[in-house]
């Protein structure tokens, strides 16, 4: 009998690019879907997906990097013939990586949760509470590794009839860490693979900041040390990631939204089918740079689609109330972390706060198009 397969998201997912699932014998099956069964490396898809460079979210609408009929058939459903590439994990007693390997499924059996149903569940569920206690382990040897450990709930947007609705996403659920943790796990997977065959891959580093970082037990100090770190990056040698506490790193499981990791899917089943892999590393040199810069750009785009809707929320909030009052930190250059609203905003003060210094400001006037807010100091 199959294990069952939890593609654990949110629900209103569609492109379902992961699964997890705990063999008998206590080995972590990480599934990332397939949809490089349904394109050739160069080809005319191919092509376009490396021109959008990732799926785009957008609070009014979706553009998907593939076909919708490539996505329906590679997304991991229920009732599905779900074809998927399995990165198999075995741990030590200290939480690193005891043994691996990638394997080709044509037919998983998957059940869908969301992250609330699956919250319900650790504890009560054997399968999903070994999951959680084994990913934990690999999650405290990152941490003994100099893993950055925190995170900021960000917030997200639905629209109806044309009401802005905002919610918050809460990083510290136990159902997304555990998800989280599996994608680092099978990421440094494909990172070993390639690097031990010397496949050409993209894989991602991250540099030591110059700067020693805060301990991150206050919002001021986690949002002072995010200033301080350097972006990750992209090479073909496989160097350190220092916020992921670990030596090499590829992200591959999300293959039906981001064109690299459909990439990195195509130069690991090349290696399992004993082929070359279908992109040189002259190739990849010459590619990287300019998707790199397009994900930069797509994050900034996105964070800025999203920074627009909630302005026009505080807008008609001012309107409704007169003002609006929240605690802020002042990040500099005349940036306000609102933490009413988990979003920076440039802003016009009556004073000049010490950066990041935790105070209260009263909003009071909004200029959306100019993305800039009037705000007053102290109530």
């Amino acid at each position: 009998t199959k294990s069952t397969v939890f593609a654990i998201d949110s629900i209103n997912t569609t492109e379902v690019d992961d699964a997890i699932a705990l063999s008998e014998d206590g080995w972590i099956n990480i599934y990332i879907a397939d949809p490089a069964k349904f394109i050739n490396p160069h080809s005319e898809i191919d092509v376009k997906a490396r021109s959008l460079v990732s799926s785009i979210y957008l609070v009014k609408g979706h553009i998907p990097m593939l076909p919708d009929t490539i996505n329906s058939a590679a997304s991991l459903q229920p009732g599905h013939t779900n074809n998927a590439v399995v990165f198999s994990v075995k741990l030590s007693s200290d939480g690193d990586i005891l043994d691996y390997k990638i394997e080709l499924e044509e037919n998983a059996h998957v059940e869908r949760l969301t992250y609330e149903q699956s919250e319900d569940l650790i504890g009560t569920d054997h399968v999903l509470s070994r999951l959680h206690e084994i990913l934990s382990k690999h999650r405290d040897f990152r941490r003994s590794k100099g893993m950055l450990e925190f995170s900021l709930d960000r917030p997200s947007i639905s629209i109806k009839n044309d009401d802005i609705q905002v919610s918050y996403d809460n990083p510290e659920m136990q159902s997304k860490k555990m998800v989280a943790e599996a994608m680092v796990l099978a990421g440094r997977v494909a990172a070993l693979h390639a690097r031990d065959r010397n496949i050409p891959m993209p894989f991602r580093y991250h540099l030591r900041p110059e700067e020693d970082l805060k301990e991150p037990d206050s919002l001021p100090n986690i949002l002072q040390n995010l200033t301080k770190l350097r972006s990750s990056a992209i090479d073909v040698s496989a160097r350190p990631h220092f916020a992921m506490g670990v030596n090499e790193y590829v992200k591959i499981t999300s293959p039906l939204r981001r064109y690299l990791d459909l990439l990195c899917m195509h130069q690991i089943k090349a290696s399992l089918y004993r082929q070359p892999p279908p992109y040189s590393l002259e190739y990849l040199k010459c590619i990287l740079p300019t998707i790199y810069n397009g994900e930069l750009y797509l994050k900034r785009l996105q964070r800025a689609d999203l920074g627009y809707y909630l302005l026009i929320h505080i807008k008609r909030l001012i309107d409704e109330h007169g003002s609006v009052d929240t605690d802020a930190i002042y990040i500099g250059d005349f940036k306000y972390y609102l933490i009413k609203f988990r979003h920076v905003f440039q802003c016009e003060s009556s004073s000049d706060p010490e950066p990041f210094d935790l105070i209260q400001v009263k909003i009071s006037r909004v200029n959306v198009y100019q993305q800039i807010l009037n705000v007053h100091v102290g109530l």
